[in-house]
């Protein structure tokens, strides 16, 4: 796993405006998505609760999960209903920040790869496993990206990749910058500098020789539009 140790720890303020609604200023990357999950965990109308997001403070996905929100939001509605109209402010420590929110995930991948002589892609067969710790959080959609990027930006005709996020007892897994990219590409980068150390291929020519183009499809069969550019350097 890897810490996105950002200058600012996890902060906020709660409070009950004047038109009555819960409301909860802090940092993040997910407006709506903070509202939707605070309204669902206090069992609220989503129109009865704002999200205010001031300055960032850094984040690189780091504040694309719940972390201070819905405890300030907890906060405030519990003051407001005891007759009590004062913010509630947290501000983890950064043992706290590093105890409490989502890291990369780790990743566990077998794969075994193929190729003609010519240093031709011929065949993938991977399995990638994430670990999401606790909570989902955003495994699912960091999944989707390590899936693609897995077999890297190159044509390959075969592809066998499976792809899970499971459940463990450490901290949860979530967003970071690259977003399941870099698990993936580490892992395809790697296989071809083992694929041109053992066909006696310049690592760099071996590559040129799978690069993605416009109109090629990649291992999820999806085409790419106009304007791939890897080949262009």
């Amino acid at each position: 796993m890897q810490e996105h140790a950002y200058l600012q720890p996890e902060a906020g303020v709660g409070y009950v405006d004047e038109a009555g609604r819960i409301t909860v200023a802090v940092a993040g990357q997910w407006t709506h998505e903070d509202q939707h999950l605070i309204a669902h965990a206090l069992k609220l109308p989503v129109e009865q609760v704002r999200v205010v997001y001031p300055a960032i403070g850094g984040a690189f996905g780091g504040r694309e999960d719940m972390s201070v929100q819905i405890v300030l939001a907890l906060a405030a509605q519990r003051l407001h209903q005891m007759g009590i109209s004062r913010p509630v402010q947290i501000v983890w420590s950064r043992e706290e920040s590093i105890i409490g929110h989502h890291k990369r995930h780790a990743a566990q991948v077998h794969t075994r790869w193929g190729a003609t002589k010519e240093g031709r892609l011929t065949a993938v067969q991977t399995e990638l496993i994430l670990d999401a710790g606790s909570y989902n959080c955003t495994s699912n959609k960091v999944l989707g990206n390590a899936h693609l990027t897995v077999c890297g930006p190159y044509k390959i005709p075969h592809a066998h990749v499976d792809s899970i996020a499971v459940y463990t007892n450490n901290c949860p897994g979530g967003a970071f910058r690259g977003f399941g990219g870099p698990q993936g590409a580490f892992v395809a980068e790697s296989q071809m500098n083992k694929l041109a150390d053992a066909l006696g291929l310049d690592p760099i020519e071996i590559r040129r020789r799978n690069l993605l183009h416009d109109g090629d499809e990649t291992v999820i069969q999806t085409p790419l539009p106009a304007g791939v550019s890897i080949a262009r350097w």
